[in-house]
């Protein structure tokens, strides 16, 4: 699942995507091409954990990761308790308090982009496609 904007931006180059690197990746290649359903809201991406779960997957790359990370299903269930800590932490008064509030819950974590994005876009302080 993804915004209706990044839905959009999938759907216009997911072919000359697969065009260009089909060839280099080789066997590795996909062998379908997947656009994700448009994203309703938070509970939407929220039951996904349990979809993905209920897949039983044998390898699961997060996403966002930055270093070494997990790339079993325990990476499900890390991103779903942190989204929970996330959502649990946003009240307080601006995005600079949430991301100092992960900081406390998540000390070995660096801050990045993503999370101040995600915590200016949670308090209302920055808009997102």
């Amino acid at each position: 699942m993804a915004t209706p904007s990044t839905v959009e931006g999938i759907s216009q180059t997911i072919q000359l995507k697969y065009d260009f690197w089909g060839p280099i990746l080789g066997d590795n290649a996909p062998t379908d091409l997947i656009v994700p359903e448009v994203l309703e809201g938070r509970d939407d991406w929220r039951m996904n954990f349990d979809v993905i779960e209920g897949l039983n997957p044998k390898r699961v790359i997060a996403g966002h990761s930055v270093g070494d990370s997990a790339e079993d299903i325990s990476i499900v269930e890390f991103t779903r308790s942190y989204v929970a800590a996330f959502e649990a932490a946003a009240e307080v008064a601006n995005s600079e308090e949430l991301v100092a509030a992960m900081q406390v819950a998540y000390p070995d974590f660096a801050v990045n982009s993503s999370l101040e994005i995600g915590a200016a876009v949670l308090m209302g302080e920055r808009s997102w496609p």
